[in-house]
């Protein structure tokens, strides 16, 4: 959430946001202050350089090259978390699964295209998700280039509730396998 949220953030908001008690929000801060991982003032908590640089390790782990919010009139919440992947093997029909493990954390639900043969395809049917959202695809375009690369959306009303549903969906073992180091041209993992 901190690393989304690109400046300090106050604890009531924190507990609110992530739907937790304010003591237990304070109890995770000291934590992560102890561990350099936030700087804090009087307007809040933001994540240090530390706190960053541990943050973009954990989403290169899982292949995301680039992590934002926007909002998204098209999709239901008007809110979305879009995680860019640089590769990923189509997930055929374990998409559904992922979704689900969004849902799960809190999202109203989650989207992934991946690119193939220059266009961004929705699995397991593999339409194109230019169809469905133009607003979106617009601002993606660049990836229909890049065969392999892969876009999950998690979206939803709250931030909060988005980021939960995106750590859902990266603790998925369809997620894992949807990743998995592979041999290129590898097709789905259904």
């Amino acid at each position: 959430y901190l690393y989304l949220s690109k400046g300090y953030v106050g604890r009531a908001r924190l507990a609110e946001e992530l739907e937790v008690g304010e003591g237990t929000v304070r109890g995770v801060l000291k934590r992560l202050s102890e561990l350099g991982f936030i700087e804090r003032a009087r307007a809040g908590v933001r994540l240090s350089r530390k706190g960053v640089v541990a943050v973009e390790d954990f989403l290169s782990e899982r292949l995301v090259s680039k992590l934002y919010v926007e909002p998204v009139k098209e999709l239901e919440g008007g809110l979305a978390i879009v995680a860019v992947l640089s590769r990923c093997r189509n997930p055929g029909a374990a998409v559904l699964k992922i979704r689900d493990a969004a849902v799960r954390g809190g999202a109203a639900g989650a989207g992934i295209a991946v690119s193939e043969e220059g266009v961004l395809r929705l699995p397991p049917g593999g339409e194109d998700m230019c169809v469905y959202l133009k607003e979106v695809c617009g601002r993606l375009a660049y990836l229909r280039a890049r065969r392999g690369a892969a876009v999950v959306m998690v979206f939803g009303e709250r931030m909060g509730r988005l980021v939960k549903g995106l750590l859902e969906v990266f603790r998925s073992p369809h997620y894992e396998l949807m990743i998995a180091r592979t041999a290129p041209g590898s097709s789905s993992i259904e």
